[in-house]
């Protein structure tokens, strides 16, 4: 079948059915699967695209208009008559409402199938995009009243309905003037020894201070803590709150997660200290285990608290055993050095054995991850200039945080 036919009948079959883009219908699913063939069939011709959304500022409640760019590079003609997209973002800052053609590479081509979380383009007269404009097509996006911080848009998929050797897709942002509701979540790594010279356990008991930020402009009067403990290492025993202004009102422990509910003391929390203090007995071996809380959630409750973005900085427990100690000495750090910085290109790193390194910028957002990471990091050319915060962990679950400067 060639490509003008194969077209025809994806044409065909979508014009014959109602498609509900995340339902269980078979229409998408035949559409998917059509694009998917006609693709695989076609002769590779080396046609690149890349996708992204735009970033944008507004205001809680308004509703903005977010475009989506592309570019393509390909080594002969190229005919695209349909094509689809799918975004994921978080329903509590903001929601799609609806897409826009006119004045876009696809105002050729028309919007089958729309919802929140997608949109099928397809050519009714068998047009093709217009490749001379850069926006591919307009999303609006509404914010939500009680957005106080930044919403992200991710993509989830891209397809076409000729082949493609590859489509690079760039998430997008939706900023607001302030970031009132932007809340960090944070512990200091701990250290516990025990006396084990057996193979039994050593329980010992210690109390670790989770300290969060200023959280006054998120009018919070009620919030939950959630996090999931290694118990193994770990036997939660509870939980009491030192703040000034919250307290904790209920606690749940199922022998592996734990949830705190807290209310504040006063009109709302301030935040600025110390939430609480979580009590353990760290179950000491012979030998020596750093563990972490993972899965680590804070959630405001009040259906008029403002809604940011929560930044997780927990570090490790570790737990020295008497039969290693030798070891445990020579585990022992070494200063983290890192340079040039500020820095251009790649960054040299000395003294540290870090497997995994993670990226923040000065939002919080974690913008890049690199996995097995050595003495030099090649810094990606989507970092814009400007502050960021590196993450490393070891390969025991250690971390160490430095500052970044990137100058172009």
């Amino acid at each position: 079948m060639t490509g003008r036919g194969m077209r025809e009948l994806i044409r065909g079959q979508l014009l014959n059915r109602s498609l509900t883009f995340y339902g269980m219908r078979a229409g998408l699913l035949l559409l998917v699967g059509l694009l998917c063939l006609a693709a695989g069939s076609a002769k590779a011709q080396h046609h690149m695209m890349s996708v992204r959304v735009d970033t944008v500022t507004g205001k809680a409640g308004d509703t903005m208009t977010v475009n989506v760019y592309y570019t393509f590079a390909g080594e002969s003609p190229f005919d695209l008559h349909a094509f689809n997209a799918k975004f994921d973002y978080d329903t509590n800052l903001a929601y799609i409402a609806g897409y826009i053609t006119a004045g876009t590479a696809s105002e050729p081509l028309s919007i089958y199938d729309q919802t929140h979380l997608g949109i099928v383009f397809l050519s009714s007269r068998g047009t093709d995009i217009d490749f001379t404009k850069s926006v591919l097509f307009r999303m609006r996006i509404v914010l939500r009243q009680s957005l106080s911080d930044t919403a992200w848009i991710r993509w989830v998929a891209f397809g076409t309905d000729e082949a493609v050797d590859s489509v690079n897709m760039q998430d997008g942002w939706v900023r607001t003037p302030t970031t009132t509701a932007h809340t960090l979540i944070s512990a200091q790594r701990e250290v516990v020894s025990g006396v084990s010279s057996g193979y039994f356990a050593d329980s010992v008991r210690f109390r670790w201070p989770v300290l969060i930020s200023d959280v006054s402009g998120a009018n919070i009067k009620s919030a939950e803590l959630q996090f999931v403990y290694d118990y193994r290492h770990l036997a939660f025993i509870g939980a009491t709150s030192t703040s000034q202004t919250s307290k904790v009102t209920a606690l749940h422990d199922n022998g592996t997660a734990v949830k705190i509910d807290f209310e504040s003391a006063g009109p709302k929390m301030l935040g600025a200290d110390t939430l609480v203090n979580l009590d353990f007995y760290a179950l000491v071996g012979i030998d020596t285990v750093c563990t972490k809380l993972d899965s680590v959630r804070w959630t405001p409750l009040n259906a008029d608290a403002k809604i940011g973005v929560t930044d997780v900085a927990f570090d490790s427990v570790c737990l020295y055993g008497k039969l290693r100690i030798a070891n445990v000495e020579q585990q022992v750090r070494k200063p983290v050095r890192f340079y040039p910085n500020p820095a251009k290109d790649y960054v040299v790193m000395t003294g540290s054995d870090a497997t995994t390194l993670k990226v923040y910028d000065a939002l919080g957002r974690l913008v890049t991850a690199s996995e097995g990471v050595h003495d030099v990091w090649a810094i990606p050319t989507s970092l814009a200039n400007g502050t960021y915060r590196l993450v490393l962990t070891d390969w025991a679950g250690r971390t160490e945080t430095k500052a970044l400067v990137i100058e172009r």
